[in-house]
């Protein structure tokens, strides 16, 4: 998606990140800048930037250098933006040409998919699984439970609630099964994305979407359940996923 001297200079605007831990990898960060360009709706930078840095922004040392960080940031929206509306946005891994390490780009793309997508969460998601569904609110929540589960592999039994004997094979055919059907789900909700795009200005973005707006969470606050992370790297990660799904 980017070239290489886009690269050297985001690689450049990470390294800028107080927490390097918590700050989205350069894969992480086409995956999350992704999802902002198919949302439907405007995020502006000063809730999207932080994100990119692990919550909050770096401590620049003069003006130039947090004016070259938002450009940079900026143009490589842009670009996604602009490849959106010219029908060029699309899942970016040939999963049949995958080169030795790879998947773990996809997962970590996967994991900034996600990211971007919980922003406004309240378009693909919602806390309680509806009593009767739609056949579109179905297939949207099992794309968006196939993205969860590439993002974080070891909570793909859980999700698809799998409790049995030989779990490790299981686990194994699971995961494969996920990754050829990733592409399809971003085509999905892409598509789901689209379809609300169209009907702007017919209806106020509450009405357009398919749950109720949801609640918040405080993901740059250590998380409740006691792990010393903050929530946005622990359960803030997987809860909105999983309470949908069981």
């Amino acid at each position: 998606m980017f070239t290489h001297k886009e690269i050297k200079r985001l690689d450049q605007v990470l390294e800028l990140a107080d927490d390097q831990d918590a700050c989205l990898t350069l894969t992480e960060l086409e995956g999350f800048l992704h999802a902002l360009a198919i949302t439907p709706e405007v995020i502006v930078p000063s809730e999207w930037v932080p994100f990119v840095f692990g919550g909050d922004m770096p401590s620049f040392n003069d003006f130039d250098e947090a004016k070259s960080a938002m450009d940079n940031l900026m143009q490589a929206y842009n670009t996604f933006n602009q490849k959106r509306h010219e029908g060029r946005l699309k899942f970016p891994y040939d999963l049949g040409a995958l080169r030795p390490g790879q998947l773990d780009d996809v997962s970590q793309w996967a994991y900034g998919f996600l990211e971007g997508l919980q922003l406004r969460r309240q378009y693909w998601m919602k806390d309680e699984i509806p009593k009767s569904p739609t056949p579109e609110q179905e297939e949207l929540l099992n794309s968006v439970a196939i993205v969860h589960c590439i993002a974080y592999p070891n909570e793909a039994p859980k999700i698809f609630e799998y409790d049995g004997e030989n779990k490790e094979n299981v686990n194994s055919n699971l995961l494969a099964t996920l990754y050829a059907l990733l592409p399809t789900a971003i085509e999905t909700i892409q598509t789901h994305a689209a379809t609300l795009d169209k009907q702007r200005g017919a209806l106020n973005w509450e009405e357009q979407s398919p749950w109720r707006r949801a609640e918040k969470i405080g993901r740059h606050e250590l998380c409740a359940c006691g792990s010393g992370k903050r929530s946005k790297r622990c359960c803030a990660r997987s809860g909105p996923v999983q309470r949908v799904l069981h």
